[in-house]
């Protein structure tokens, strides 16, 4: 088996939207929230993540998870 394949994917999180490569939904929102709390702290955050088109624009509405970074 190889590796597994990266979808891209647009996180929402804090009014802010980014682009991350990953190889599924929860993996883009860990990463999504894991730089947010680099930069703003600690805490539990809510983020929406879709799947991208071609023109990195949502595929279908997202779904939200919440990740705690400690």
């Amino acid at each position: 088996m190889g590796e597994p394949m990266m979808v891209r994917y647009i996180c929402e999180l804090a009014g802010d939207e980014t682009i991350v490569e990953a190889s599924c939904a929860e993996e883009a929102a860990e990463a999504a929230v894991k730089a947010h709390a680099a930069e703003h702290g600690a805490g539990t955050y809510t983020v929406t993540v879709s799947e991208a088109t071609d023109y990195d624009l949502p595929l279908i509405a997202g779904d939200d998870y919440t990740i705690t970074v400690d």
